[in-house]
């Protein structure tokens, strides 16, 4: 037995450069677990659900173990499922019909190149490690996380992407529509137009649709000019040729509050 051997991170791995990842620990810990007889404690090696790996010997000294390459366990595939034709990615194990797909999964996400040439990223079924008593993967988690949680906090399967100052998110159809992401401006473009644009933040936010040729009407502003303009029209007297007139009998009716959307809402000016 082995109880600590060096692994030299996959194809490679350098000071600043290379690939970070481990084989899997079985769920059973050998060290802990009795003599290895068999079934009778579970410990045959068939069973074990830990990766395959290949050890090697640092000048073939024996006290110098590493592992070389790694394989998942051909008895762990407890992801997906055959029988409801999950896809690959979601199961270890290939059949004929998966195609040749290019995919690494890890702690239930999975994503790489499918047989079409299209990039999947799925992580419907993401988790912590914490494999259920028969070696399955977990069912998907449902946490809402609360007002209070920071972003993402107790959820599994979100996506993170810090990027450095002045950086840009270019997501190109063709070369005509796109959406574009910097760090004060969101576009989006549809076949070579301008169809939305966010720029700036708080009282100072711009949002233009097409070419921005008109303008929206403030509603608050609208409704302080019609109140105004009722008082101004029910209190109204002119003279007649009788004397003065009275007030109108039917004066104007109030601000119709239902003129006020509750859907979009903008800075004021």
């Amino acid at each position: 037995m082995l109880p600590k051997v060096l692994y030299t991170y996959g194809d490679r791995a350098g000071m600043h450069e290379g690939k970070v990842n481990v084989p899997r620990k079985p769920r059973i810990d050998i060290e802990q677990s009795g003599p290895l007889d068999g079934e009778a404690t579970g410990m045959n090696f068939a069973n074990l659900d830990g990766d395959h790996v290949l050890v090697g010997f640092i000048e073939d000294d024996t006290k110098q173990p590493y592992i070389d390459k790694f394989l998942p366990h051909p008895r762990a595939d407890r992801g997906g499922d055959l029988a409801v034709a999950d896809p690959p990615g979601r199961r270890l194990r290939p059949v004929e019909a998966d195609g040749e797909v290019d995919l690494r999964k890890h702690r239930g996400s999975f994503w790489g190149i499918d047989d079409k040439g299209a990039l999947v990223i799925d992580l419907t079924r993401a988790h912590a490690g914490e494999y259920d008593a028969d070696g399955s993967e977990p069912a998907p988690a449902v946490v809402a996380p609360s007002p209070a949680d920071p972003p993402f906090a107790n959820v599994h399967g979100n996506i993170k992407a810090d990027l450095p100052n002045q950086a840009v998110v270019r997501i190109r159809i063709n070369t005509t529509t796109e959406v574009v992401l910097t760090q004060d401006k969101f576009n989006l473009r549809i076949d070579g137009g301008e169809n939305l644009t966010l720029d700036l933040k708080d009282a100072n936010a711009q949002l233009k649709l097409g070419n921005g040729e008109k303008h929206a009407a403030i509603v608050e502003t609208l409704e302080a000019l019609w109140g105004a303009a009722k008082s101004i029209f029910d209190a109204h007297i002119h003279p007649t040729g009788v004397g003065p007139s009275s007030t109108t009998p039917t004066p104007l009716p109030g601000w119709d509050a239902g003129i006020n959307s509750t859907k979009v809402s903008f800075p004021d000016g």
